[in-house]
């Protein structure tokens, strides 16, 4: 589980979460390396294994520790694996010993933990420095996908070159993806631009619903078991939604008001797929459980033939090639007014209606050069949107 805690990692046995006496079902590790005063006494990302033989955790940002769960006092083993901060740290669903790592400096890395301190046993490099996550495919230990801007890519680690697969998924930045648990090939995607969207890369890449959240979405995690999927969003920060993923139309459950602070993770107890496991800002450890009602929704197909499915080719080659696709395919929701392939251009409009209230954003996008392979487009909202603004209405009140 990620967590923002400082120089140790607590444990906590799930067999009976509810007990008052939580110190009987806790364990505490330092996390130390030696003598090695230089590193750092934070920690930001921890992750059990499915095993959960061993756990890894980043330590002084470009840190990784080993070190096993089962032992009161081990000896950590210490990768110093990135030139910058880690973003994201994934084991292996099938392999039990293998893992992967995203960093701010631009390279996914996949590491065997019986090597050690070796070097990783898969290097990849070009994708966009930034914000980053990984995903291991449930049902292929080879395959993984990656987040970068508004783009996902698929990776096979037998192939040390290029993506096998690029989905130019989102208009704006990819905060998680997510796999399915169901079916290989689906994966979905959760962006700032108010959205989660499926997707299917089986031959070719299908397009296959959209849910609409109604704020930015910060991360996305599918039930174990049924036809579901759980969001936390940035305006609803203390609490989790859960979509049915065949009825698309709003959330069937909200986990609300659970924290007093924003949930920085949440994830599954795979011993129980009933159980929902949220960890807040300040610490705060909540289980939620589903109830018969939600599994019995959560488990019903009756009307996923209903859902849209489009056939689409999201991975264009250059810019001319994205906007005959977008000519060609559009995009739900939002107009082009203007595309100027010389000038490397374009102008949308899109509009949000709440109640009586209609907003209307126009923008200017304009793309580099180097977009869509080593750089990301800018945009510009131009003076002629409509967007209510109460921050401004009361500076002119007053």
């Amino acid at each position: 589980m990620e967590t923002s805690l400082r120089s140790r990692v607590v444990g906590i046995k799930l067999s009976s979460p509810h007990t008052p006496n939580l110190k009987s079902h806790k364990k505490t590790f330092s996390l130390s390396s030696g003598n090695d005063n230089k590193l750092h006494n934070s920690i930001s990302l921890v992750r059990f294994a499915q095993s959960q033989t061993e756990a890894l955790a980043s330590a002084s940002n470009t840190n990784i520790f080993l070190f096993n769960p089962q032992e009161e006092k081990g000896t950590c083993k210490l990768l110093n694996v990135h030139q910058r901060a880690i973003t994201s740290l994934e084991w292996n669903n099938l392999s039990a010993h293998i893992f992967g790592s995203v960093s701010l400096d631009g390279q996914i890395r996949v590491w065997d933990a019986r090597q050690g301190s070796a070097p990783a046993i898969s290097k990849f490099t070009g994708i966009s420095e930034g914000r980053s996550k990984l995903k291991w495919n449930r049902f292929s230990e080879h395959i993984f996908a990656s987040c970068h801007g508004q783009q996902i890519s698929i990776w096979d680690i037998r192939k040390n070159s290029a993506p096998i697969l690029n989905i130019l998924a989102h208009m704006t930045t990819i905060s998680d993806v997510d796999w399915d648990y169901l079916n290989q090939d689906q994966i979905a995607s959760g962006s700032t631009d108010n959205s989660i969207k499926f997707w299917n890369i089986n031959k070719e890449t299908k397009f296959v619903g959209t849910i609409n959240t109604g704020s930015p979405v910060v991360q996305i995690r599918h039930i174990p078991s049924g036809y579901g999927i759980v969001s936390s969003n940035m305006h609803t920060h203390t609490s989790l939604a859960l979509w049915s993923t065949v009825n698309l139309a709003k959330p069937i459950k909200l986990f609300s008001e659970q924290h007093g602070s924003s949930i920085v993770e949440f994830l599954w107890n795979m011993k129980n797929g009933a159980e929902l496991i949220s960890l807040s800002k300040e610490k705060e450890f909540v289980v939620s459980e589903l109830n018969e009602s939600d599994k019995k929704v959560l488990t019903s197909q009756t009307s996923k033939s209903a859902l849209p499915v489009h056939i689409v080719n999201f991975s264009p080659l250059n810019l001319s090639q994205e906007f005959g696709l977008i000519k060609k395919e559009g995009i739900p929701g939002v107009t082009f007014t203007e595309m100027n392939m010389e000038e490397r251009y374009c102008k949308i409009s899109v509009s949000s209606s709440e109640g009586s209230k209609t907003q209307k954003i126009y923008l200017s996008i304009i793309f580099p050069q180097l977009y869509p392979h080593a750089a990301a487009p800018s945009f510009l909202i131009l003076p002629e949107s409509h967007i209510d603004n109460p921050q401004q209405k009361k500076s002119k009140s007053s």
